[in-house]
């Protein structure tokens, strides 16, 4: 899709994709609210597959039990440069074969995230997301996860500097740990992604 789409209280399920967005794949202007998308599969982005100028708002909606043969279980952003906006979300038992269990950001995507709730995502590396290629920068306010599993980064994972983070680690909740330490954020938080703490606010929806 290239064109302009608005998609308000769908429930889309157990769709299948031969190659990427076993529900969608955008290259267009989308907005979701208040959605369910659960139980579709994909090799890259299991759920939703937005590329190269794919400019997105996704509000109130539930990404669970999608898989991906590769990356991104759930969503796959890969942009360049245009905004994704992910707000009031949920990620819940999204599975990826290869890294970033519930979301896989990259390609200079510039992607905001926002009051979200990740619980039991899997991937080999970036339990509940991977972020990863210069000039792809992720700012995240409000994230509350629990039970995410990765061999390496079980919340997040970048594997290079000139990827950035923005994180408001002051609205970071992790329900099965009660001190969020230096010790804490090396193994949740992890490998080369340049991160700079923020102090944000979560928009209204």
């Amino acid at each position: 899709d290239t064109g302009t789409l608005v998609l308000n209280g769908i429930t889309a399920s157990r769709n299948v994709a031969r190659t990427n967005g076993g529900f969608m794949y955008s290259t267009g202007t989308v907005t979701i609210h208040n959605a369910t998308i659960s139980n579709n599969s994909a090799n890259m982005g299991g759920g939703v597959y937005l590329y190269e100028g794919a400019t997105t708002n996704i509000y109130s909606t539930e990404f669970s039990r999608n898989k991906s043969t590769d990356n991104g279980g759930g969503l796959f952003v890969y942009t360049y440069g245009t905004p994704t906006v992910v707000n009031g979300c949920t990620f819940n038992k999204n599975v990826a074969d290869g890294v970033g269990g519930a979301a896989y950001v990259s390609g200079k995507s510039i992607a905001y995230f926002y009051d979200i709730t990740a619980t039991g995502n899997q991937a080999t590396t970036g339990g509940f997301l991977y972020e990863t290629a210069a000039d792809t920068e992720l700012t995240l306010v409000k994230l509350t996860v629990s039970q995410n599993t990765a061999d390496k980064g079980s919340i997040i994972w970048g594997n290079t500097t000139n990827a950035k983070l923005k994180l408001d680690k002051s609205k970071f909740t992790d329900l099965d740990y009660g001190t969020i330490d230096n010790a804490y954020w090396s193994l949740a938080i992890n490998g080369s992604l340049t991160v700079e703490e923020i102090t944000g606010k979560v928009p209204s929806i």
